[in-house]
């Protein structure tokens, strides 16, 4: 498991990096995460697998789609969580959009929350916002019920039956008192998640 860096925007229209993480595996193929649980490399789109092998230091990816990656073991390696306890408590991820990065007036933000707690429920909101000249908007939704994590791979069962099978993954400081903890920043389906409690 490696991180490919590149960039995206976020709230307001700024740049900032952006890590997402690659899968690579002993029979030569490489797949991005996403979403997805590692052992699900057949349901992702082309241009989200292909084949690697070592260049010097580094490990090259061809895509698919003819693109290529040039991935360095030096940045991160994500690595799955010694033990289900490492996961409890709640964790969020901030993103959004918009122009007012660059002199204009549309902002859209987006923060998502993930509470997993110790008898095995967990609880997931969405909060979504939006202002321009012409106003103010606001949603939120939420869901939950239970979790359950192996290895790498997190089951979420929702209380209306529906089940999703995706990934954890962390990257985070060295030392344990760090702030946050040593796994302060998780990558859950694919999007990177902060601990705040």
């Amino acid at each position: 498991m490696l991180f490919e860096l590149n960039y995206k925007y976020g709230v307001g229209g700024a740049a900032y990096p952006n890590y997402e993480l690659v899968v690579l595996l002993q029979n030569g193929q490489a797949a991005k995460l996403g979403g997805y649980a590692v052992d699900a490399i057949r349901k992702r789109k082309p241009a989200d697998v292909g084949r690697w092998q070592r260049a010097g230091r580094e490990y090259r990816v061809r895509w698919e789609d003819g693109d290529t990656s040039d991935l360095k073991p030096t940045v991160g390696p994500p690595k799955p969580l010694p033990s289900a306890s490492n996961l409890v408590g709640r964790f969020q991820a901030i993103g959004g959009g918009g122009n007012t990065a660059l002199g204009g007036g549309t902002l859209t933000a987006q923060v998502k929350e993930f509470d997993f707690r110790r008898d095995g429920t967990f609880s997931h909101s969405n909060k979504k916002s939006a202002s321009s000249g012409a106003g103010v908007g606001r949603s939120q939704s939420g869901s939950g019920g239970r979790w359950d994590l192996s290895g790498s791979t997190l089951t979420l069962t929702y209380r209306n039956g529906r089940t999703v099978r995706t990934s954890v993954f962390y990257s985070g400081a060295r030392k344990p008192d760090a702030k946050g903890g040593r796994y302060g920043v998780l990558w859950i389906g694919g999007d990177d998640y902060r601990r705040v409690r």
